[in-house]
């Protein structure tokens, strides 16, 4: 008897099936018509984005832009919300000396954890920092650790904003010496590579040098996210 009513149930399953919510059974349908996070640019230019995560910091961020200064090279810095309310003079600094400010949350929270309202704040208050130092909102912005969700991505665009993510992470954060960071990066290099760097950590800056370097020695130029994508 139940041999029999099988085949019967599976149509009506299906159906079932059907008239749940798509976050619910078919999760990737969700994110069809969602805007897509870059991870790099395609490539048809020379050229390579150097993106640096967690700043302002007030003693490791003047050393990095006199670097940067130094080395001849712009970059793209995504800031932290209440950190920008603690230097906004840095912020200043950044704009002034050709860089590109993007927007790294406003508490530098785990985001796909919070509820969408939540995390369209996060990127909001951030916006508005920034804003009230600059004059305008951030084109960019990057989730805390790179996380995000359909939320994530959903509240990114209602602030007006363009996910940008990174094809080479350097690693600078953790224990890596400076000569892995320089191999890790210049193994991986390429036309229209965004490489994650981090605002704060000495082996970064001594990295820095040998990077560009090996960068200049293939012909490729470092520019900023606005330049990669909107040239």
């Amino acid at each position: 008897m139940t041999s029999k009513r099988f085949p019967i149930l599976l149509p009506l399953i299906f159906i079932f099936l059907l008239c749940l919510p798509c976050q619910t059974v078919f999760c990737n349908c969700c994110y069809r018509n969602l805007p897509r996070p870059a991870i790099r640019a395609p490539g048809q230019f020379p050229w390579v984005a150097l993106t640096f995560d967690d700043g302002p910091h007030g003693w490791e961020t003047p050393e990095l832009l006199d670097l940067l200064d130094e080395l001849e090279v712009k970059a793209t810095f995504f800031l932290v919300g209440k950190e920008v309310l603690k230097y906004p003079h840095l912020v200043e600094q950044i704009i002034q000396r050709g860089h590109c400010i993007g927007n790294h949350s406003f508490r530098h929270w785990n985001l796909p954890r919070l509820d969408r309202e939540t995390i369209y704040l996060e990127w909001s208050y951030c916006n508005q920092c920034i804003a009230r130092i600059t004059g305008k909102n951030p084109r960019f912005c990057r989730p805390p650790g790179g996380n995000y969700s359909r939320d994530v991505l959903l509240a990114a665009e209602q602030a007006g904003l363009y996910t940008v993510l990174w094809d080479i992470n350097s690693y600078d954060s953790g224990e890596g010496s400076p000569e892995q960071i320089v191999s890790t990066v210049t193994k991986r290099m390429k036309p229209g590579s965004i490489i994650l760097f981090h605002d704060g950590f000495q082996s970064t800056l001594k990295a820095l040098p040998q990077i560009v370097k090996a960068g200049e020695e293939r012909n490729l130029s470092f520019v900023t996210l606005d330049q990669l994508f909107f040239r």
